[in-house]
């Protein structure tokens, strides 16, 4: 387990896989050209105030940092390249 330093969050990132009708699955490179993704926060640093873990939020999907002892879809990014909470 990670703990956040200062403005740092660390996300859990949605699949973004999309199902055809025929059953076929769709990766999520597919759709580059949907920047923004959705994750949930798992956990926040000290200097952020406005979100905590379990929050859904939105943010630029080539951001943040993937580091080998991190889960699978977990990224640590910086609070500034969250844009949106999801309510």
């Amino acid at each position: 387990m990670f703990r956040p330093l200062n403005d740092a969050v660390l996300i859990n990132v949605d699949d973004c896989y999309s199902k055809t009708a025929s059953g076929l699955f769709i990766p999520d490179n597919a759709w580059a050209d949907q920047e923004p993704q959705t994750a949930e926060v798992v956990a926040v640093g000290n200097k952020v105030d406005n979100l905590k873990a379990g929050d859904k939020v939105i943010f630029i999907k080539f951001s943040g940092y993937k580091h080998p002892s991190l889960k699978e879809g977990q990224r640590i990014i910086r609070h500034a390249e969250i844009m949106a909470k999801v309510l």
